[in-house]
């Protein structure tokens, strides 16, 4: 059987969709299976404290604001390679159907993060908000994802203060 990575795309493929020269691929990685490999551990993993324990006395808010701190450093390691946010997206979604299952297993456990922390401070009276905290774990999930979004289609906006006022924008909007 082959893999979805085999697949699906090539990287001309990937190259055409992205944008990024050949040269710049193959220096930085040595076949398709090691780009896939990156895309998960660099610029998810590495951005993204997931894995961390159940049991964490993390409130919402520092979940939130983890995160952004999170997008922050990948906008700021995308800048390093490119002044093209959009590059980054467009290399996402082009390998979006190899690295699926990976994504979502890392998606699912910062939405867990999220659900665990908002239910927390629920328990604890910390915000006014009666959501479930599944939907505000989707709330700030849009935001974040949102904001990134946003800050790729305008690109002179900087990346610190728009993350800063999503996070002022989800307080409000939960009454933290």
């Amino acid at each position: 059987m082959t893999t979805a990575r085999d697949q699906i795309l090539s990287i001309a493929d990937i190259l055409t969709q992205s944008g990024f020269s050949k040269g710049a691929l193959y220096h930085h990685f040595k076949d398709k299976d090691a780009l896939f490999d990156a895309t998960i551990d660099q610029f998810f993993l590495r951005f993204f404290e997931v894995g961390r324990p159940e049991d964490s006395e993390e409130t919402l808010l520092d979940v939130l604001r983890d995160l952004a701190d999170g997008y922050v450093r990948l906008f700021a390691a995308i800048e390093g390679l490119t002044s093209d946010r959009t590059r980054y997206y467009r290399f996402v979604f082009a390998i979006l159907p190899m690295v699926r299952v990976e994504m979502t297993e890392q998606l699912a456990q910062v939405r867990l993060r999220l659900v665990n922390a908002a239910a927390r401070d629920q328990a604890n009276g910390d915000f006014g908000s009666d959501l479930d905290p599944a939907r505000i774990a989707d709330l700030c999930l849009s935001a974040i994802e949102g904001t990134g979004v946003l800050l790729a289609l305008e690109q002179d906006k900087d990346v610190q203060l728009a993350f800063a006022e999503m996070v002022r924008n989800v307080q409000i909007a939960l009454h933290i």
